[in-house]
């Protein structure tokens, strides 16, 4: 590991998540047969959220889990709590899922920050979690009147969003790279490796079997019950939720797989944490290549982003891209970042970038719901599909097919491919 300020293209260590998260619960995989109302499958944020909110409403449940909690996208993501849906405004949502729907998953999206404080307080969930809000800020000015009508759609629905000046922009991001910004005071950051622990820590409180190191390996319906096999012992279940997204299961054909590259800077001086997001919000702007950053709770700047070429060669150049894009939007000095920590997750991407939610036989559920967003949907999205199962009322997104993206392996080139003409729309606003 290169420490030594100056040389962002040292080698990093690998994911400060895992180096500074607060321990997992011991489980064990399953052993044995077991019977429950609901199998999830994947110990990730929205398995282990519908799984907690089940289990609060009576339900009898297991968590199968083929690697260990939060081994994916749920613990290896940015942090950043964004009460939003990428690049879509509610207008856009209610367009693909009708006025009254579309509002209601509006709504749901727009509950997840203050449902992740929530759950943080009354599980008492150590995850460092920082309830400072999240900045959208326009990365150009041609790029306001869309942030502006952004706040005005959320606004028309209750969030308690802002539009901020370039000045008030200014003073909290501390650069005048931007031209104003939305700002959602129910967004902020957090360890998510921490708060996925914590997750599975509150639902086996409440009665939630949860086994590691359990892959299941067949699901069939047998005598109107789901029977899941797995290498050391069976589960049979009145309803299947495969809770995976890009990572297993049927859905792994839906979506299109992206790979993101998260890094950490060394400390940085009380000085610049004093100037540099001020508050320590969350940040997060208008490009296609998507500009992030919050502090870390060792006061680290941590950021993302993705590479074009392969992601073998790709960790010390982006190293040094994205160390130089840190400098440059935030008004640092030049060659003063050194990234420490470097890692990369998977996320779930849907066509048309909204959540989905498919039955794929009776009974067996498949919720498609990152998008990039999946810290703040899938909490949010888990508690209201355990209010939907638990009572039988309105699903939270109307039941959709299944559907497998055309020319899969080309469709998980595209975001690397098209990655450059994302940078160059950038620079042209």
């Amino acid at each position: 590991m290169s420490t030594k300020t100056g040389q962002p293209w040292g080698t990093p260590q690998g994911s400060l998540w895992a180096a500074t998260a607060a321990p997992a619960p011991e489980t064990q995989p399953l052993q044995g047969p077991v019977h429950v109302d609901v199998a999830v499958i994947g110990a990730g944020v929205f398995g282990l959220s519908l799984a907690l909110h089940l289990a609060q409403r009576g339900c009898h449940v297991v968590v199968l889990e083929r690697g260990a909690i939060g081994d994916g996208a749920s613990g290896r993501n940015g942090g950043l709590v964004v009460p939003s849906l990428p690049r879509l405004m509610p207008a856009d949502v209610r367009r693909v899922y009708g006025a009254a729907a579309g509002d209601r998953l509006a709504h749901l999206v727009g509950s997840g920050g203050s449902l992740i404080w929530s759950l943080i307080a009354q599980h008492q969930i150590a995850c460092d979690a920082s309830a400072t809000g999240w900045i959208n800020p326009a990365h150009r000015p041609s790029r306001l009147p869309a942030v502006a009508e952004r706040v005005r759609q959320w606004q028309a629905l209750g969030q308690p969003v802002a539009l901020w000046d370039g000045d008030q922009t200014a003073a909290t991001i501390g650069s005048r790279q931007f031209a104003g910004a939305l700002f959602d005071p129910t967004g902020g950051h957090l360890n998510p490796l921490s708060y996925v622990r914590g997750l599975a820590r509150a639902a086996m409180a409440a009665g939630v079997e949860i086994a590691p190191a359990t892959e299941v390996t067949t699901v069939l319906r047998q005598d109107s019950r789901w029977h899941l096999a797995t290498p050391r012992g069976t589960v049979q279940a009145d309803r299947v939720v495969w809770a995976t997204n890009a990572a297993s299961g049927p859905g792994v054909m839906a979506t299109v797989p992206l790979l993101v590259h998260q890094m950490a800077t060394q400390p940085l001086p009380a000085s610049v944490r004093a100037r540099v997001l001020v508050g320590s919000p969350s940040l997060s702007d208008t490009r296609n290549n998507l500009f992030s950053a919050r502090w870390t709770a060792d006061g680290r700047l941590g950021t993302g982003g993705m590479a074009s070429w392969q992601p073998a060669a790709a960790a010390p150049r982006l190293a040094r891209r994205l160390a130089r894009r840190l400098e440059v939007q935030l008004d640092l000095t030049p060659n003063s970042l050194t990234m420490e920590y470097a890692w990369t997750g998977i996320a779930a991407l849907t066509p048309g970038l909204v959540p989905r939610l498919a039955e794929v036989a009776p009974g067996v559920l498949v919720p498609l719901a990152c998008n990039g967003r999946g810290l703040c949907l899938a909490t949010a999205l888990g508690a209201a599909l355990a209010a939907w199962l638990a009572t039988n009322g309105t699903p939270p997104i109307p039941l959709t097919p299944l559907k497998d993206i055309p020319h899969h392996w080309l469709a998980r080139l595209l975001p690397r491919l098209l990655l450059p003409l994302g940078d160059w729309q950038d620079g042209r606003g």
